[in-house]
């Protein structure tokens, strides 16, 4: 839908949009927390049927499996699902930061309400200058020196100047 390369981090799809994602939840989690989620509902429901569902032997199988599976201790709080939910973001935005390239800008775009309002409301741009905008913040423009990274390049010097190799500050010291 974006036409983002392949090679673009996950931590720029699944990252919040206040930490310069777009904040697509990421079904691996949101599966198994929904999951411990009706687990606790269903624990707490004033209907007696539901509350002997939960508390048969193979539900209670399930949901203990579902909650080792995603290393979330058996029985669980709300409170407990919260900090699960939580800590699988900032995991997320800890690998986005990690990466060599693609992470570089990632740590001013945590908590950065107006770098990052964009996300928030991305018809402030065209379509196209927001997925620019999206390749800009994953260093995944169309320079040489980053496309050289997945396809080899016979030139890397700048087109411009010819002097230097061709990057996006490069290529910004050109655009002032």
């Amino acid at each position: 839908m974006l036409h983002l390369p392949q090679s673009i981090c996950d931590g720029v799809i699944y990252c919040g949009k206040g930490d310069g994602g777009l904040g697509v939840p990421r079904l691996e989690f949101l599966v198994p927390r929904v999951a411990l989620g009706l687990g606790l509902r269903f624990q707490d429901s004033p209907d007696p049927a539901i509350r002997a569902l939960y508390g048969c032997t193979s539900t209670t199988a399930n949901l203990r499996r579902t909650a080792n599976s995603v290393r979330v201790n058996y029985p669980y709080t709300t409170a407990y699902l919260r900090q699960f939910k939580n800590r699988c973001v900032r995991a997320e935005l800890t690998r986005w930061e990690n990466l060599g390239s693609q992470g570089k800008a990632a740590l001013s775009f945590r908590g950065d309400r107006v770098g990052n309002a964009v996300m928030y409301e991305p018809s402030l741009l065209r379509p196209c200058t927001f997925t620019t905008a999206l390749h800009l913040r994953t260093n995944t423009g169309g320079n040489r020196t980053t496309i050289n990274r997945y396809s080899p390049q016979p030139d890397l010097t700048c087109r411009r100047c010819g002097a230097k190799l061709e990057t996006l500050g490069r290529v910004r010291e050109h655009k002032a």
